[in-house]
Formats: C-alpha cells, sequence, structure tokens
C-alpha cells in the first residue's frame, strides 16, 4: 500500500507536493522497516527532493536518527538523503559529515541530468568533493585528527583521476592535501614521469606551500628522479637548491662531466645556479668539487678563476692550487678567449673526456670552466655587454631635469636616477659632462654621488679600483670622507652579491682603518652587499662590533649590512643580538638600520620565523619592535600572496596605535602580494 501511496503522490499532476504526511510516517513507531525503507529511497531523487526540501528540511533529525540507527537496512541512504537536505539548508559542512555516514552509497559520478531540474546531483557532488578536499586541507595543516571516512573519501576521489588517467590533477590534488604517497603513485604509473616529475617541481617551486612540506615534497621527487634512466638533472638541482644541498649538485655535476655529452648539460646547470642560488651555496659547490689531494695541498684560496682576477684588479697577492693551470688570465675577456680555445679543439676536448671517464674524475680545464660559471664571470661579462649595446636612455630627459634643479634635495635625487638609469651600462657621460655641477654636491650628497659609479659600473670588476681610483682612501681623508664613504659603497656595488675574499677582504681592512663615520658607513654598506647571503661570521663579527660602537651614522649602516650578510639564514644568535641592541640603544638611526637587517634574516623563511614574529608583536610597549615582526612578515613571504599574512597584516593597520606600524604593515601587504 506504502509503494502505491508513494507512486501515485510522485507522479501526481503538478509533481509531488506536500510531503509531510510521509515525513510523519518516518518518525512513527508503529511504522514498518519496510515502509520506510520505501519513503527514503523515494525522496532520495532529486526529481522528488528539489520541490519539496524545504518541507522535508523540518524534519532533518527523523532522517538522521534513521542513518544512526544501526537496526536499519538503508541506514546509509538515510545518511545520504539527510545530507542533501542540510545542502538544500547551506549548510555543506553538515552535509559533508552526513554523508561520510553513507560510505559508498555516495556516488562520486553524478547521477544523469533531470528533464526539468537540471544537473541537480551534479551541482550536490561537485559540492560535496570540494567541501571535503576542503576540510582535509585544513585537517592536514592544522595536524589535527582525521575521520577514517573522510580519509576513505578522499581516497575513492585520487582512485577516480587515477582510473581515468588524469595523473597532472592528481598531483594536484596531492599537493593541495598534503599526500606525498599519490604524488609517488601518480608518478610511477604516468607514461612520461619525466615530464611530469619536471611539471611537479616548476608547479611546487611557485607554490605556496610552506618550507617545511615543499621540502618534503622534493626529497620525493628528488628520489623519483634518481630512479629514472635519464633523469632530469635540471629540475634535480633546482629541488637540491630549494633543500640547500650543494654536495649533492657538485655529485651531479662530476657525474655529467666524466662525459662528452654532459659536460654542456653540466655548464648550464652552473649558470642556472649562479641566478637561482646563494654565494654560500655556490661557494660550497666550488670547494665541493675540489678533488681531496688537491684540497689537502692547496691553500686557502678561493677558486682560480676569482683568484686571478682579483690578483690585478685589486692588486692583492694569491696563492693557487698545484694543479691548476699555467695559463690563467688575469683579465675577463682572456678567460673567454680561453674558454673558445678550449671548445674550438675537439681533439684535446675529445682527449680529456675520455681521460676524465678511465679515470673516473674531473679534469682541471673542465673544472676551470665550471668555477668561471659559477663564480658569474661569464654571467656578469654577457650581461654586461648586453646592456652597454642596448642602452636607450634618454639623455635630453636628464639635462632638462639638471637645468631645472634649484635644491639640493633635487640635486641628489637627480644623480641618484642617472644612476638608476644606466645601471650596469658603464655609461658614466653624464657625470663626466657636469663635473662643475656634480661638485656642487654637499656631504650625503656628494656621498651618494659617489656611490651611483657603483650602480653604473655593476659587474664591471676587472677595472673596479681603476674606476674609483680618485675617490678611495688614500691616507689621510678629507675632514668628513664623504667622497671616501662613497667610494667604498660603489665598490661594494659593483661586486654585489658577488663578493671574492679579496674584495670582503679589502673593505674589511678599509672599515677597521677608517677614522670618519660616513668612509665607516660606506665601508658597511659595501661590505654587506658585497658578502650578501655569504652568512661569513668573520664579516658579521665585525659588522657587530662596529655596531656596538653606538655611532648613529655608523650603526644604521651596520645594522643593515649585518642582515645583509645573514640574508635568510634565520640565524638566531645574530637575531636576539640585534633585537637586544634594538632595546638597548638611543639612537633611532641604529633602531632604523636593525629593523631592516633582522627582516632580511627573515627573507623568504615563511612559516619558520613566526615564532620571532610573534614574540616581537607582544612588545606592547617598543613600536620599534612591533615594526620590525611587520617587516619580517613582509620578507619572509614576499610574493607569496597568502591571504592569511594579509589579513594579519590589515589588522595591525586597524588596531596598532603606532602609525609607523601601520605604514610598514601596508608597505608589507604589497611585498607579500608583488607576484
Amino acid at each position: 500500500m506504502t509503494s502505491f501511496l508513494l507512486s501515485q503522490w510522485k507522479n501526481q499532476p503538478g509533481g509531488p507536493q506536500n510531503p509531510v504526511p510521509f515525513m510523519l510516517s518516518l518518525g512513527n513507531a508503529t511504522t514498518t522497516p519496510r515502509e520506510k525503507e520505501l519513503i527514503v529511497k523515494t525522496f532520495d531523487d532529486w526529481g522528488v527532493l528539489t520541490s519539496t526540501w524545504y518541507e522535508v528540511a523540518d524534519y532533518l533529525s527523523t532522517i538522521e536518527k534513521l542513518s544512526d540507527d544501526s537496526s536499519f537496512s538503508e541506514r546509509r541512504r538515510a545518511a545520504l538523503l539527510s545530507s542533501k537536505v542540510a545542502y538544500c539548508l547551506g549548510d555543506y559542512a553538515g552535509a559533508l559529515q552526513l554523508v561520510l555516514g553513507a560510505e559508498d552509497l555516495f556516488s562520486l559520478s553524478p547521477r544523469p541530468a533531470h528533464p526539468e531540474y537540471g544537473q541537480q546531483d551534479e551541482l550536490y557532488v561537485n559540492k560535496i568533493i570540494e567541501q571535503a578536499v576542503d576540510t582535509y586541507k585544513i585537517a592536514k595543516r592544522d595536524n589535527t585528527k582525521i575521520d577514517q571516512r573522510l580519509e576513505n573519501l578522499l581516497d575513492r576521489i585520487f582512485n577516480l583521476n587515477m582510473e581515468s588517467r588524469e595523473y597532472r590533477q592528481v598531483v594536484g590534488l596531492a599537493l593541495d592535501t598534503r599526500r606525498l604517497d599519490q604524488i609517488e603513485r601518480a608518478v610511477k604509473a604516468s607514461e612520461d614521469s619525466t615530464t611530469l616529475l619536471s611539471e611537479t617541481v616548476t608547479k611546487v617551486l611557485g607554490s605556496q606551500l610552506d618550507r617545511a612540506f615543499r621540502s618534503k615534497v622534493l626529497d620525493v621527487l628528488l628520489r623519483l628522479f634518481s630512479e629514472l634512466d635519464e633523469p632530469d638533472f635540471v629540475s634535480m638541482c633546482q629541488c637540491l637548491i630549494k633543500l640547500e644541498k650543494p654536495g649533492d649538485v657538485a655529485e651531479i655535476l662530476n657525474r655529467l662531466v666524466k662525459n662528452q655529452d654532459g659536460e654542456l648539460l653540466a655548464y648550464q646547470i652552473s649558470f642556472d645556479l649562479y641566478e637561482n642560488a646563494t654565494q654560500q651555496f655556490i661557494q660550497q659547490i666550488e670547494k665541493a668539487l675540489i678533488p681531496e689531494t688537491e684540497k689537502t695541498g692547496a691553500s686557502t684560496s678561493e677558486s682560480t678563476t676569482e683568484t686571478s682576477t682579483s690578483s690585478t684588479t685589486e692588486t692583492s697577492s694569491a696563492t693557487t692550487t698545484t694543479t691548476a693551470t699555467s695559463s690563467a688570465t688575469a683579465t675577463t675577456s682572456a678567460v673567454t678567449s680561453k674558454s673558445a680555445d678550449d671548445s674550438s679543439g675537439s681533439t684535446s676536448s675529445s682527449s680529456d673526456s675520455a681521460e676524465t671517464v678511465a679515470s673516473g674524475t674531473m679534469s682541471s680545464e673542465v673544472r676551470d670552466k665550471l668555477r668561471s660559471i659559477l663564480s658569474g664571470e661569464e654571467t656578469i661579462k654577457h650581461h654586461m655587454q648586453f646592456l652597454i649595446k642596448n642602452n636607450h636612455t634618454d639623455m635630453l630627459v636628464l639635462k632638462h631635469v639638471k637645468d631645472s634643479v634649484r635644491m639640493a634635495c633635487t640635486h641628489n635625487g637627480t644623480v641618484i636616477a642617472n644612476g638608476l638609469m644606466h645601471i650596469g651600462t658603464t655609461c658614466d657621460d653624464f657625470l663626466r659632462d657636469n663635473l662643475e655641477w656634480i661638485s656642487k654636491a654637499t656631504n650625503w650628497n656628494k656621498f651618494n654621488a659617489v656611490a651611483t659609479l657603483g650602480l653604473i659600473h655593476r659587474g664591471h670588476e676587472s677595472n673596479a679600483l681603476k674606476v674609483l681610483d680618485p675617490y678611495l682612501p688614500k691616507g689621510e681623508p678629507d675632514q668628513f670622507g664623504y667622497k671616501e664613504g662613497g667610494s667604498l659603497y660603489a665598490y661594494g656595488l659593483i661586486h654585489a652579491n658577488h663578493g671574492s675574499s679579496n674584495v670582503i677582504e679589502y673593505l674589511q681592512k678599509q672599515l677597521a682603518s677608517a677614522t670618519t663615520a660616513s668612509v665607516r658607513h660606506g665601508a658597511c654598506l659595501g661590505l654587506g652587499v658585497a658578502a650578501l647571503g655569504t652568512h661569513n661570521d668573520a664579516v658579521y663579527a665585525q659588522l657587530r662590533e662596529t655596531l656596538y660602537q653606538d655611532d648613529a651614522v655608523v650603526g644604521e649602516a651596520a645594522g643593515t649590512a649585518m642582515g645583509l650578510v645573514m640574508a635568510a639564514s634565520l640565524d638566531n644568535t645574530a637575531f636576539r643580538e640585534m633585537v637586544q641592541y634594538i632595546s638597548d640603544t638611543a639612537h633611532d638611526k641604529i633602531q632604523r638600520g636593525l629593523r631592516t637587517g633582522l627582516s632580511l634574516l627573515a627573507y623568504g623563511r615563511m612559516e619558520e620565523v613566526e615564532p620571532w614574529v610573534n614574540e616581537l608583536l607582544e612588545a606592547k610597549s617598543n613600536a620599534v619592535l612591533r615594526q620590525t615582526a611587520v617587516c619580517m612578515l613582509a620578507m619572509a613571504y614576499a610574493g607569496s600572496g597568502k591571504a592569511d599574512v594579509v589579513r594579519r597584516l590589515l589588522a595591525k593597520v586597524a588596531a596598532d596605535p603606532n602609525q609607523d606600524v601601520k605604514r610598514f604593515a601596508v608597505i608589507a601587504v604589497g611585498f607579500v602580494l608583488s607576484k
């Protein structure tokens, strides 16, 4: 009888209406289980539920009780029906929890579209999948316990994509849900594992994954690469850069140069390393490339190419290794001709390769070429040549600006604009043609005018001392030393992120012997940019001692330089020392310099910096420390686009009582969203 009534009600003109009698029957103890099963099956149809859900919703608790009744044979369907009603009510979290009780009865493949109501089931299924993935992601991120039924649902989603051979979707979903096993499964099942792995590396490096999980993913990808017959060494090295494993990169380079076909790839990887890795990372690779026999008999000098270049340009003696070639050149152009000769002599190159394969070691010529590339000599040379040939700056603009200058600040701005317009072009015609006008610069304007030479001659390392010779300290500086300080800063800018041991040693000596604040200021800044990211303890210690002299002008530069040297290191000792001195000093300039330096410590470290940031934000009585926390957030998450970080910064804009904290928070939003 119930079946007949349901059929008549369902097929009545105008469609099913007024489901209340059937809903009351579900809660009636006299209704048989068979009748309840028929009612639940009938309403588990979008053709019925679409027009009646708002009335069925009043009896949602009754349907949920049936889904919890283990003796009810259709309890899974009751859970599915409850989920659909909750979905119609807009309670998507509740709909997901209820559908978990339906288990396999919830189909990931939507039912056919209803002729009258359309793709209702497809919309429902897609929403439940979306909610399931989001819930799983949050649970994984917060490291909370995950319902096994939710885990099973995610496994079914993965299996569906695997059956459809949608391996890229599997990888993307696995990255979102932090399922390393599914990444490995998709790669191994793919017909083109190498391509899929390379694409995955690109996704990981360009994603917003936190550093800890990213490292785990890269470890898995690296292992999968190593299992391939023909691994993608370029992608492997990209992984190793992020994992900070220079020894493994050196091993790959050694492996590649053992045969003629891999030598060119080793050179290409070396170019990529110079573009993407830090100075410290590259220096460790160079050390790893030195054979054990050479390490025991070698002096403490850096690579042969750096030493030979510095020996002529900086007139400092340098010892070379016993196996170094006797034809080590003194200028960048000579290195180029040597490389050309090596590449043109195919017979000699072939014999070297055969020799290398036989002995299992890298030939000295190949090693010298790799060092030359890793040290940046080749890249800088070609980059500088490109800038010189393609210099299209409009000198007339500068002339008009110069003629209209009436104040010191605009004079300073014009000089800096000239430096930025001609960066790396070695074109200092504007300065040479307007020497009388430039000579009007006084005090720090004079410092900046000389420092812009470092911008203009960026990378022109072979002639750095010659270009700056008229300005570098010689004996006793003038009363204030602005010109000498600017020249030391310019010298650091020319060698920015490429400072050899001789360059750093020269700047250290100048800092130690300087007698005026402006000279020490320029030496600190030059030392910072030349030793950028090297994490050189000796340089850091000297800058720290300079900071502790508590000179406002010098301390500002020293604080910034300390951050430059230890950039992205997240060094706890440096952090504690710099934070403590912010509280100890009474000089605003020093506090500003340390604020910049501390933010550089956090560069790119993302969630790893959170404990430090939270500690600084708790400094209710010290606005500078809160400003520092905001700046650290900006540098740690620069370019990540993380919405939760942006929300925190906007909350600071709204709530912090200090105007400077608000200003830095707004600026930090720009850093986070910079990409």
